[in-house]
């Protein structure tokens, strides 16, 4: 088992690091997915579900604060919020 520390960036780096785990795993956290104080490391850690766990297919699951970080990862952005198309 390894871990990633989100809020100091330690993710892997290469597709082989990546494609080494049997399945990552995003627990809770004291920070909310929505919270605006910590939004530069909650935005990275959504870009990587995006760019890197998604887009390799991992096997992936959240709890908490990880399923919902993971949800916002694709949800609309606040740009789209409230405007009808």
């Amino acid at each position: 088992m390894a871990g990633a520390k989100t809020k100091s960036d330690d993710y892997p780096f290469t597709s082989s690091e990546w494609c080494s785990y049997d399945g990552i795993l995003i627990p809770g956290s004291l920070s909310a997915a929505y919270d605006n104080t910590n939004v530069e490391w909650i935005e990275k850690l959504q870009s990587v579900i995006r760019n890197d766990i998604h887009h390799r297919r991992l096997k992936t699951m959240g709890v908490c604060f990880g399923h919902q970080c993971f949800a916002h990862a694709f949800g609309p952005s606040e740009d789209h919020i409230g405007k009808e198309g």
